[in-house]
């Protein structure tokens, strides 16, 4: 990577971050997440990958979570893509009962992902997943639904931003058939560093319902998508 490419990123970090300073508030807590997808082996009947994620919280002061997922995608055709994964994690618990531990969780996750072209320069995503999860200190599995939906648009011409894009994904406890979280990205930008090297960022609202009260999380975030 020039170092012209690692400037252009560094600025697109910084007015990331004074655009997104302007919702804060107070009690809301401003967090750092860190996605990675690195695409090792595809062919045209199937893909395999490993997804890898880390996370900061407490004003990014605290690791959160860490996080490896190795995943295989079947495409049905252009616009229909089944996924399959195993999911391992360390997660600090959530309030409202917190206790500076970290627990793990399995996951094994089963997706069914349509996608199609609304014009030359916008298309639609859904990815739709099922999550059979095990975790420490539960009995049994807790399973989960969740349903994004997404709109990318691409940038015309040959400059370092690729395509804008906003989607919001909607979480449901089965055990408990409650809707309790959103993520909710209104901008990320994507760029491409290299031919086999995309980079996102992003910002997010992340939304939890902890009893009958919500609270908020102000999420920056980057995605590095390597391809070998």
């Amino acid at each position: 990577m020039s170092g012209k490419q690692y400037s252009k990123i560094n600025i697109l970090i910084l007015g990331f971050v004074l655009l997104t300073m302007l919702p804060l508030q107070a009690r809301d807590d401003q967090q750092y997440w860190s996605w990675y997808l690195f695409n090792l082996y595809q062919r045209p009947k199937f893909k395999v990958s490993t997804y890898a994620e880390f996370r900061l919280q407490n004003n990014l002061n605290q690791p959160k979570l860490t996080l490896i997922s190795p995943k295989v995608y079947f495409p049905v055709n252009k616009n229909l893509t089944f996924v399959t994964s195993y999911t391992y994690m360390n997660v600090l618990r959530a309030a409202p009962i917190a206790d500076d531990e970290y627990r793990y969780q399995h996951r094994i996750e089963l997706e069914a992902n349509p996608s199609f072209a609304i014009t030359k320069w916008l298309k639609f995503k859904n990815r739709n997943r099922l999550e059979v999860r095990w975790l420490e200190g539960f009995d049994g599995p807790r399973n989960r639904s969740r349903n994004r939906v997404e709109l990318e648009v691409k940038t015309p011409g040959r400059g370092f931003i690729k395509g804008l894009y906003a989607n919001s994904e909607f979480f449901i406890d089965l055990k408990a058939n409650q809707y309790n979280q959103n993520r909710f990205i209104p901008i990320g930008l994507i760029t491409q560093v290299k031919p086999n090297i995309k980079f996102r960022i992003y910002y997010m609202q992340q939304y939890l319902r902890t009893g009958l009260d919500w609270r908020a999380n102000q999420v920056i975030g980057t995605f590095l998508i390597l391809n070998f």
